[in-house]
Formats: structure tokens, C-alpha cells, sequence
């Protein structure tokens, strides 16, 4: 282990001292989520690093756009996702997602799902994000209404978590959990629970962890076994349907049609493999991603102001709120926003690939088998000028597309981000115009990571009424 670093083919590759054992996991879990990647990245001068896993494990790091390109898209079929990342969600959902799946197989499931996310389909579904942006509204009135001021402080990561969840449920699979009605009910609470579970301790990151008789792992399995049948309910309600002649066109109907038909249709297995896993995307990706918008425009009064003046603009009407794809396209200022906190705040930071075959990047020699993360947060903070500063404006002019990826890129990219946009534009919008948003006194946080980069602890602003 000492001597492997001198004869390693990656020692060329700028990289960091390290422990025995531990690598530089260690480090790398006390900063704050995305901090050493970006510190590393700068000591080293180079966007393209070497560090340690557990073990002595060598990979790279990298927050380099030509090497994201390289690998994203240009040669895209050398590098797959990891075994060991497809084990991790797996353990959830019971059969492999889509957004963990490689290869052919990624391919075939990635074509069964597309008619689920067509554009025309998706503007169709903006009465749903509509509706529970209204639910949202009521439930932040009544908050108002029970205060002895006229503001009240909201649990905004919280409350925005169970308005995706209704919305991936309503959408994908025309169920209606109601969730913003609903708080303690046991659905929400066990999905939140197992986005939880997501290697959010040192030990959790230790090979086998899952296989540990812990606390954690045992209400995790728990957790499971009713998504599971929530899973199954949700698939009996389609069937339902169908014999009614009732069917709606959703990612359901994509996913049920694909396992009836003959020949390579989905395994029941991999159904339900299919329909935990979007609902894990679809809820928890979002959710964070308002929960970041909302945070920054609270920390920026100025610019909340500039985006409900738009929103005004566009929805001049007060008692009046509806949303068309016109009217939301028209949102220039709000666009910004949204990009620009994902710029900073990227659901998903890093994610990593595995090269099938010898490469060569940067001049680098890249043996098969090697590991390789590609940090989006580096990508969008070290590449841009000024690019800790929050500053929207930046996006109001055609930008180099290679250096913003927060929905990755290429065969890969995020099947859902079409959805992911229209749904956040309806819900902030909708917020924006009825509510002030400010940082409550005294609150503080930090960046961490399960299967999103959040707030901890979870986000509460002081809310009044516009």
C-alpha cells in the first residue's frame, strides 16, 4: 500500500497524501459537503486529481468540462456507472433504477420510459403542479393564521418534500397520497426515512455497512417492506383502472404496457425497481432544489423582489393564479434563478463512472477499471468568473453549456429534468407571489450529503404575507 502510489499508472495525475485504510475519506467527511473537492482542486492547481478510497484505492476527481465531455458524451460508451453505486440504491428500490443502470440495459429501459416524459405529456401535468402549489399556499396561510405576529417560521425543506412526493405519486402514477394534508402519515415518513439511510456517517460509507444488525439498518429494512407494498398499490390501482377503461397517459402506462407486451418487457421486479426509484428522484432532487431557491432569494431581498415583480407581470391578476406553459416561459428572470442556484447548489454533486477500456485523458494514461468523479459543483464554481458569488444575471446571456451540467449530460442525462423545471417554475412562482421570505434569526446550517446535497438542519425561513 505504501510503495502503490510509485508505481501506479495514474501517478502522473497531480494528487493528495493520504492514510493507510482510511484514504482520504476521512477528510473528506468532516468538511462540509462539496468543500475539500473544490479546496483540493485549487492547492493542486488542476481539475483533474487523484485521491484515495478506503483501502488505498486510487481514483480521479475531476471538474474539468472537456474531461466531463470526454466522458459524458464523447466516449460515453467506455465508461459505465459503478457496481457498487448500483448496489447502494439498489438495496432500496429491490431491482435497479433507472438512474443507476449502465449499458444496454440502461438503454432498453431508458425507451420504455421516454413516452413518460414528453414534452406535450409534461404540460399536461402543470394543473397537478398547480394544485399542489395551492395546497402549499393554504397550509403557509394557516401558518400565518396561528401566529400571534404576522409571521411565522416554516419548516420550508420539509413542507417542500411532501408537495414533490404528492406530485411524482399524482404525475408518474395517478395515485394521491396527499401528503401536504397528511404530514405524520406513514408514507411520507418512511420515504424520508430511506432517502435518509443514504451514506450519511463514516460508518455507513465502510464496506458491508448494510449488512451491520444496526438500529439504522433495521428500520431501514422495515422502511423497505412498506414501500414495497405501497409499490404494489399502487400497481393494483392501474389494473384497476384499466378494467374501467380509465387509464391515463403517465409514466405508468409506459412502464405497465413495456411489461405486458411480449418479448423484452420489464420482469415484475423490475417494475417495481422502476416506480421506487422515480419516486425517490422525482420527490427528493426537487424538493432540495427549491429548497436552495428559496434560501438563496431570502438571503438575497433584493433579487426575491426583482423575481416577484415578474411574477406580477406575468400573473398581473391577484386572485387569479393559472399556469400555462406560455405564461411560465415567459418567467426570463425566474429561469435565472433556478439555474443559478443549481449552479451553486447542484442536486446531485458528484457522481462517479468507471472506464471499461485504456483511455487517455488530458495526456493522462487512464487504465481500464479506473474510477473516475466528475464533480459538478467544482464544474460549476471553478470555471466561471466569480463563481462563489450568487449572481443570476450571469444566465440572462447565452453561457458555455460544457461548464453547467446539473442534470448531467449525454445517453445519461436526467430523464426528468423537463419535469423537474416546469414543476419548480409553477411552485415558486406561486409562493413568490403571496409571501416574503426571510432568513429566521439565529438559524444556521450546514451542506450535506445523503443522495442530495440539503441544508442541515432542515430549512426554516420566517414567512409574512405580501
Amino acid at each position: 500500500m505504501l510503495i502503490k502510489p510509485f508505481l501506479s499508472p495514474l501517478r502522473a495525475v497531480p494528487g493528495l497524501t493520504y492514510y493507510p485504510i482510511v484514504g482520504n475519506m476521512l477528510e473528506a467527511r468532516r468538511a462540509e459537503a462539496m468543500t475539500n473537492a473544490l479546496r483540493w482542486m485549487t492547492q493542486l492547481k488542476s481539475k483533474l486529481i487523484r485521491f484515495y478510497w478506503f483501502g488505498g484505492q486510487e481514483r480521479l476527481l475531476t471538474g474539468d468540462p472537456d474531461v466531463f465531455q470526454h466522458i459524458l458524451v464523447t466516449n460515453s460508451k467506455n465508461y459505465h456507472r459503478l457496481d457498487a453505486q448500483n448496489n447502494e440504491i439498489t438495496g432500496l428500490t429491490g431491482s435497479p433504477a433507472l438512474f443507476v443502470l449502465s449499458g444496454e440495459h440502461h438503454h432498453m429501459i431508458r425507451k420504455i420510459c421516454n413516452p413518460g416524459f414528453v414534452l406535450s405529456l409534461l404540460h399536461t401535468m402543470i394543473p397537478v403542479f398547480q394544485e399542489r402549489g395551492n395546497a402549499l399556499f393554504q397550509l403557509y396561510n394557516q401558518a400565518l393564521s396561528e401566529s400571534s405576529t404576522d409571521t411565522a417560521d416554516i419548516d420550508i425543506q420539509a413542507t417542500l418534500s411532501r408537495l414533490t412526493l404528492d406530485v411524482i405519486c399524482k404525475c408518474g402514477f395517478q395515485y394521491d397520497l396527499q401528503s401536504l394534508e397528511n404530514p405524520k402519515s406513514t408514507g411520507v415518513m418512511r420515504f424520508r426515512h430511506l432517502v435518509d439511510s443514504v451514506r450519511t456517517t463514516f460508518v455507513d460509507l465502510l464496506p458491508f455497512s448494510r449488512l451491520l444488525p444496526t438500529k439504522k439498518n433495521k428500520k431501514t429494512a422495515t422502511d423497505r417492506e412498506f414501500i414495497i407494498e405501497f409499490t404494489s398499490k399502487i400497481i393494483k390501482e392501474y389494473e384497476m383502472q384499466e378494467l374501467n377503461a380509465s387509464k391515463h397517459r403517465d409514466l405508468l402506462t409506459s412502464l405497465m404496457s413495456a411489461r405486458d407486451s411480449e418479448g423484452s418487457g420489464l420482469s415484475d421486479k423490475e417494475l417495481f425497481g422502476q416506480i421506487i426509484g422515480f419516486i425517490f428522484a422525482g420527490f427528493d432532487t426537487t424538493a432540495t432544489a427549491m429548497t436552495w431557491i428559496l434560501l438563496q432569494l431570502a438571503q438575497y431581498p433584493e433579487i426575491q423582489d426583482k423575481v416577484r415583480a415578474e411574477v406580477n407581470q406575468v400573473f398581473p391578476d391577484t386572485s387569479i393564479y393559472e399556469c400555462d406553459p406560455e405564461k411560465l416561459d415567459k418567467l426570463k428572470y425566474l429561469n435565472c434563478v433556478i439555474k443559478e442556484t443549481m449552479r451553486l447548489f447542484p442536486p446531485v454533486p458528484c457522481f462517479f463512472r468507471k472506464s471499461l477500456h485504456d483511455d487517455v485523458i488530458n495526456g493522462y494514461k487512464i487504465p481500464a477499471g479506473t474510477v473516475i468523479g466528475l464533480h459538478v459543483g467544482a464544474l460549476h464554481r471553478l470555471n466561471v468568473e466569480d463563481g462563489e458569488t450568487f449572481r443570476p444575471e450571469r444566465f440572462l446571456s447565452p453561457s458555455d453549456s460544457k461548464a453547467f451540467m446539473p442534470f448531467g449530460k449525454g445517453p445519461y442525462m436526467c430523464i426528468g429534468n423537463k419535469f423537474a423545471q416546469l414543476e419548480i417554475k409553477t411552485v415558486i412562482s406561486r409562493l413568490i407571489k403571496e409571501f416574503k421570505f426571510e432568513m429566521k434569526p439565529g438559524f444556521t446550517f450546514r451542506r450535506v450529503m445523503s443522495i442530495t446535497i440539503r441544508p442541515h438542519p432542515s430549512l426554516v425561513l420566517r414567512i409574512s404575507k405580501i
